[in-house]
């Protein structure tokens, strides 16, 4: 219960960070929801589709859809005047949302295969976190033609891999999965932070860019 609970609050985050984009784009109601769905369920369908869980647990278990869904609307009611009107509003809700979806995606990725049966491939359960926490943010970016943070935002690639390579460890080491994913999570959401330091957060702006 607790890994899907983590599971639903990863996939309404990353679902958060596509629909702001999409808002920031100035996309209708199906735009926001289709970037929405992109970003919150991708990481999860590749990983099960890596894993062998065919079909995926998204397209088995609607709940997950219907969170993606729920924040994409909710976004386009309460947060579409602030997406465009200030710049910095975007990039905070922005940068927070995907950092807590890439961290949690990487942290259950790891456990997903390790309960899979690879818990002696350390490579394929780092690998399979790295995939599981950037997909659904690459698929996001790649739908809304920007260029994706995996390749050209300093230290993304590093955020998953030190979260992956610290879950593989703790779990081996017999913490036990819940502090394994916690612990992993959180490394992963500083790195994500850290590489943003000196950007946004240390740029104040209340500028309005936009007239309706």
């Amino acid at each position: 219960m607790g890994l899907f609970i983590l599971e639903l609050i990863a996939t309404a985050a990353l679902a958060l960070s596509g629909a702001v984009l999409g808002l920031r784009k100035r996309l209708d109601i199906f735009g926001v929801s289709v970037l929405a769905l992109a970003a919150g369920l991708g990481g999860s369908i590749i990983r099960d589709i890596i894993l062998g869980i065919t079909p995926p647990v998204a397209f088995t278990n609607p709940i997950y859809a219907a969170v993606a869904l729920a924040v994409a609307i909710l976004a386009f009611i309460l947060l579409r005047r602030v997406v465009l009107c200030n710049h910095c509003a975007f990039e905070r809700i922005f940068l927070i949302a995907d950092a807590i979806g890439l961290g949690i995606f990487t942290a259950t990725g790891v456990v997903a295969a390790f309960n899979a049966g690879f818990a002696g491939n350390i490579f394929l359960l780092v690998l399979v976190g790295i995939v599981a926490g950037v997909s659904g943010g690459v698929l996001r970016d790649l739908l809304a033609f920007e260029r994706p943070v995996l390749v050209f935002k300093r230290l993304y690639a590093l955020a998953p891999l030190v979260g992956a390579v610290l879950c593989v460890l703790l779990i081996l080491s017999g913490v036990g999965q819940t502090i394994a994913i916690i612990a992993s999570a959180v490394a992963v959401i500083l790195v994500r932070l850290l590489s943003f330091y000196g950007r946004c957060f240390s740029h104040k702006s209340d500028d309005c860019e936009c007239d309706d």
